[in-house]
């Protein structure tokens, strides 16, 4: 907090040596009392209404106070609510005038405002639900799931070119890694060289999970218990056991049962979607000034959303226009939705 010689140094003062002077110790006595609103207003996140009626009662106190000074005194106030964007924004105005055929030698003006500057941030936040990817695109699957003259097919099959990696569709552990010996007297025979993998349970809970493929060209590269990871290579296609030429037959399992990897899938199929957030967070610091007849104070700071600038000049008008202005150091915005309040008061000795 800079001291009241810092606000009011007695040089500007002008006309009214003694009336400055004791505006320096009533200034300051109201620097404590600032102190103490302002440490009230963030403990207790006071409403608008309280908050309008604390600065109000602010500047009245000072009012009163400077009013008692036995020198010749007009004084003009006013309070308003206020939105402010970024830059310098005029949150409080007041026009202050001697009696006629008097001149204003001094003025000092009170500001006393509330506004917590807000910073807005775009964010982009990604939503992923399910595990398992497609082993191959779908435009190549070149058989489904059901009956069919030689039997029912429990699974899918994609045609794609021989050699080509089959990739495990999910994270999991390998269950079972088989080579095939050249028969196909038995189902299991018939899937020639072969993988099954263990994916556990969803992670929200639900059936035990398994992906099986079958007629590789070779021994698969994976064994059991190995670990395996979504889209980590755990064989390559071929036309090994019961098959008329190279695919993948795909297939899955709930808790021991084969189903349909259709239906599987829209269950369990993974799923990513990124949307744009805009998270708007409390701005640490911001600066209040006062503007009177033309002239800027300097910029007091404040890091509670409580300003309470006061600065005096010396005059030799017959009027004055005085501001209260505020700004955000951060790049944001004070937004309406935040209870903002704002009161100046301004006084002037004469002769």
């Amino acid at each position: 907090m800079a001291s009241a010689t810092d606000i009011l140094p007695r040089r500007n003062l002008g006309p009214g040596e003694q009336w400055g002077r004791q505006v320096e110790v009533i200034v300051r006595d109201e620097q404590r009392a600032a102190d103490i609103d302002r440490q009230d207003i963030d403990g207790l996140g006071r409403a608008h209404a309280s908050t309008l009626d604390d600065i109000a009662r602010a500047s009245a106190r000072l009012k009163d106070a400077l009013q008692a000074i036995p020198y010749p005194v007009v004084a003009s106030d006013g309070s308003e609510d206020f939105t402010v964007s970024t830059g310098w924004t005029e949150v409080a105005r007041v026009s202050l005038t001697a009696p006629p055929g008097k001149t204003l030698l001094n003025v000092i003006a009170f500001g006393r405002a509330f506004g917590r500057g807000l910073v807005e941030t775009e964010v982009e936040v990604t939503t992923e639900e399910g595990m398992f990817v497609w082993p191959f695109p779908l435009g190549t699957v070149s058989d489904e799931w059901g009956d069919r003259p030689e039997g029912f097919h429990h699974g899918i099959d994609f045609a794609v070119a021989e050699g080509s990696n089959i990739r495990a569709t999910a994270d999991g552990t390998v269950s079972i890694s088989q080579v095939w010996q050249g028969s196909t007297s038995n189902n299991q025979d018939g899937l020639g060289h072969y993988v099954r993998i263990n994916h556990g349970t969803p992670p929200g809970g639900g059936p035990e999970l398994w992906t099986g493929y079958a007629h590789m060209q070779s021994a698969p590269p994976v064994s059991a218990p190995q670990g395996v990871i979504q889209n980590e290579t755990i064989g390559q296609v071929g036309s090994t056991g019961f098959s008329t030429g190279p695919h993948l037959h795909y297939e899955t399992w709930e808790d021991g049962v084969r189903v349909n990897p259709r239906e599987f899938m829209d269950r369990w199929e993974y799923t990513s979607s990124t949307t744009t957030e805009t998270i708007i967070e409390s701005a640490d610091t911001h600066l209040s000034r006062l503007v009177i007849g033309g002239m800027t104070s300097r910029e007091f700071r404040s890091t509670a959303g409580v300003h309470s600038p006061v600065w005096g000049v010396g005059m030799n008008t017959s009027s004055v226009i005085v501001s209260l202005q505020i700004r955000s150091q951060t790049t944001g915005i004070y937004g309406s939705h935040v209870d903002n309040a704002a009161t100046l008061t301004v006084l002037g000795s004469f002769s």
